[in-house]
């Protein structure tokens, strides 16, 4: 398994969203058939596990797309207070890092859901 971290490029991540970690090219061979666990570092203090929320990884496929690699939160991996490191499970070819929601709102709601929990 490659893991490489980027020095820049061209990136486009979700609305609110500001990247608190390298972000790194994890690249597996053809033949490597079992996901691996990677253990990332981010530049967050995490002082109670409620703030987990706030937390989380972000992928962007590398396929045939031409840049800029557009990013998009992902479900999984786990944070802990205390240390500035998370771990998730990979199996595939991609740009992954960790972002930090700015505005506080759950990475996997939608917009019509926040919408909708508005209403009376």
């Amino acid at each position: 398994v490659l893991i490489k971290a980027l020095v820049g490029g061209k990136f486009q991540f979700p609305d609110d969203v500001e990247l608190v970690s390298a972000l790194y090219v994890i690249k597996f061979p053809e033949n490597f058939l079992q996901p691996v666990e990677l253990e990332m570092q981010h530049c967050v203090t995490l002082k109670s596990s409620h703030e987990f929320k706030y937390l989380s990884f972000i992928i962007a496929p590398i396929d045939e797309s031409v840049p800029p690699y557009k990013f998009q939160f992902i479900e999984g991996g786990k944070f802990y207070t205390d240390s500035p490191y998370g771990m998730i499970v990979c199996s595939k070819f991609c740009i992954m890092g960790i972002g930090k929601k700015i505005n506080g709102v759950d990475p996997y709601t939608s917009s019509d859901e926040e919408e909708d929990a508005s209403d009376p």
